[in-house]
């Protein structure tokens, strides 16, 4: 999934909200059913059958591991392979269809699926057939539990990343650094009142505004490496929740 997909998905959410809050309609009483209004049917819930249904993954391992001399090197992201699972549940063709920028991940991600076991696809009489599934996976040292996760996520773990982002990317969005799209995307949605979400100019001003600001956050890391990277940002506990959310 695409990051500003998401911060644009958040967004639309954040506006809504805050145009109900302000409709000047007020909530039930607690314990009331909000009523439909008149002249509206209630539609009532249609449930799906289960099938047919598409192919899947069994057991899904987003975040996966790379080799050593890769996490030392600053590599970072996410990949995504499109996977024909045959009737048994086996991958049969495997297409990359979005890299990571690194081998080392895109190679990881791989040996996982080739060694993953998938329910197949069924038709409408539930009978297992042929199917096809995309699986998204990544890489990132915040996530990485095993190395402290974003808790202990030092700046000079930062500007390893950010850098091999960058020079894998290049230095202008998108893809954007995710970090860097989950500060932005927080501060943002926390003032998502004070734009018109209509206005594509203000957006991008306030995109800029804030982008700004993780860029201070980014110099002042290089300053000093060895700090942990949650004490350089505002509401650490927002940015760490914003983080661990995707």
């Amino acid at each position: 999934m695409s990051v500003r997909l998401v911060l644009t998905g958040l967004l639309a959410f954040a506006c809504a909200a805050a145009a109900a809050q302000n409709s000047g309609e007020a909530p039930p009483p607690d314990g009331e059913a909000a009523k439909p209004a008149v002249g509206m049917r209630s539609v009532p819930r249609v449930q799906m059958p289960l099938h047919p249904r598409r192919a899947e993954i069994f057991r899904r391992t987003k975040v996966i591991d790379i080799p050593q001399w890769a996490k030392d090197a600053g590599h970072n992201g996410s990949v995504t392979y499109r996977v024909v699972v045959t009737a048994d549940g086996a991958a049969d063709k495997v297409q990359l269809i979005g890299s990571s920028g690194s081998t080392a991940i895109d190679q990881a991600a791989l040996g996982a699926i080739r060694s993953a076991s998938f329910v197949p696809a069924t038709d409408k009489d539930g009978n297992p057939v042929a199917g096809m599934t995309s699986v998204y996976s990544k890489y990132t040292r915040w996530e990485d539990e095993s190395r402290g996760g974003i808790r202990d996520y030092r700046c000079g773990d930062l500007i390893r990343e950010y850098d091999w982002f960058r020079e894998a990317h290049g230095n202008a969005g998108p893809p954007y650094f995710a970090l860097e799209n989950y500060y932005v995307s927080r501060d943002m949605l926390a003032n998502v009142e004070g734009v018109d979400r209509r206005d594509r100019k203000a957006v991008e001003k306030q995109r800029e505004k804030y982008t700004g600001e993780w860029l201070g956050v980014v110099e002042g890391c290089r300053k000093t490496p060895g700090a942990l990277l949650l004490d350089k940002i505002k509401d650490p506990q927002s940015f760490q929740d914003m983080a661990g959310s995707f």
